[in-house]
């Protein structure tokens, strides 16, 4: 029948929306040892895995670990480089050395996972005084050692020499009467 309805069928397929998504190089880090008067760094690579810009800012607990960028646009597929450092010279003097630990954290525009929380470790170590020997023990920067001590006094040695001889003075030789020149000794006359 020329007028009967037709009957059409389609499937409606969502329209994917292309999304930021965020990766980082390391779940943790670890920056070696620092003492206060140098700097530790390490590297975190921060990508960006899905179709969209990525927009993240970076941010720490601690005042002196510091992060080369504090926030970045990262296109679809692209890396960002962060170099994350330990300032020795901007640590508190109450602090003791040890094994000390702080958190980079990342927010972003990734739906999936907004804000990311990666550990950074370091160790504090104590730094030699400036300007001393280095000795059999090392202390804190307010230590010396014994040997470098102004008080120190050095050993005497109260033991007598071994082996040493006498050191003894020849007897001025008798001179003759009336002259300058030393006797001469008479000799010893020949058996006939």
């Amino acid at each position: 029948n020329p007028e009967a309805p037709v009957q059409v069928k389609w499937t409606l397929t969502p329209k994917r929306v292309k999304t930021p998504i965020l990766s980082a190089s390391a779940n943790a880090v670890d920056l070696g040892s620092v003492n206060r008067s140098t700097t530790a760094t390490g590297k975190l690579v921060v990508s960006n895995d899905g179709g969209a810009s990525l927009e993240v800012n970076v941010s720490t607990d601690q005042p002196f670990l510091k992060s080369s960028l504090d926030k970045a646009a990262i296109d679809a597929a692209g890396s960002q480089k962060f170099v994350l450092s330990v300032v020795g010279t901007e640590i508190p003097a109450n602090e003791t050395p040890g094994p000390k630990a702080g958190v980079v954290t990342i927010t972003s525009n990734d739906p999936s996972k907004p804000t990311v929380s990666i550990p950074v470790t370091w160790s504090l170590t104590s730094e030699p005084v400036k300007g001393k020997k280095a000795g059999k023990t090392t202390g804190t920067a307010d230590a010396i050692s014994a040997a470098d001590s102004p008080e120190a006094t050095p050993a005497v040695n109260t033991k007598p020499a071994v082996g040493r001889k006498r050191s003894r003075k020849a007897a001025p030789k008798a001179k003759a009467k009336g002259t300058d020149k030393p006797a001469s000794k008479p000799r010893a006359r020949k058996p006939k």
